[in-house]
């Protein structure tokens, strides 16, 4: 991606005051708790020091770059921007290394906590258009899991069910669970599940959100 010219003629943090952000085309400068409403109004990338990874920068195009020279020692005299992968979980993923830690990084961790500050105690980041790779920051927001978990449900991207790769069931054989009339132990046997997970199903506290339209079979336990 070509960066703006303003983006580009930024110097390295020894001479503008480590992890400075960059100005944006036309002199102005992006600050690192801008809010959401006010990054909306412009498509210039712009880029905000991210606190736990000193001399790493991240856009509000959902970019990461750093300072640091290739073979670790000192700083370069221009940035790097960094080639993220997409880890199993769908999310883009970059290598951080600090002077205490060394390991993948979200993206969307990176770019939030740079323009909405450090991680809220519990808070996980938010996809607000349901794209797990848009890590732009107008789309990004820290919240809850609760809300989280509301996001997915609305855009259809909720991992449950035989959606999950670990899964053993499928919405076809907990509908024939809960019709059946063998004890729960035999149905767990079958279908190589705990107990309780026959138990939970029958009562619809769990695959509740496959439908059904015949009522379920009382559980009968195994004597």
């Amino acid at each position: 991606m070509e960066l703006p010219t303003g983006a580009d003629q930024c110097q390295p943090p020894q001479s503008q005051g480590l992890g400075a952000v960059c100005p944006a085309p036309g002199g102005q400068v992006a600050s690192p708790r801008t809010s959401q409403a006010n990054w909306s109004k412009t498509m210039n990338e712009q880029w905000a020091p991210i606190p736990s990874a000193p001399h790493y920068e991240a856009s509000s195009l959902g970019n990461v770059r750093s300072w640091k020279s290739r073979n670790g020692k000192g700083l370069a005299q221009a940035p790097r921007l960094l080639t993220p992968y997409t880890d199993k979980d769908g999310y883009k993923t970059v290598q951080i290394r600090t002077a205490t830690k060394k390991g993948p990084r979200k993206v969307c961790c990176l770019i939030a906590e740079a323009f909405y500050g450090s991680r809220p105690i519990g808070a996980v980041v938010r996809h607000l258009n349901g794209k797990s790779d848009d890590d732009r920051v107008v789309n990004l927001l820290w919240g809850t899991q609760k809300e989280n978990v509301a996001d997915a449900k609305k855009h259809g991207t909720l991992t449950r069910g035989e959606r999950v790769g670990t899964s053993k069931l499928t919405a076809e054989t907990v509908i024939k669970i809960r019709h059946s009339q063998s004890p729960a132990a035999v149905l767990a046997a079958q279908f190589g599940v705990h107990v309780a997970t026959i138990s939970k199903i029958i009562r619809g506290k769990l695959w509740a959100h496959v439908l059904d339209t015949q009522p379920a079979q009382p559980v009968r336990r195994q004597q």
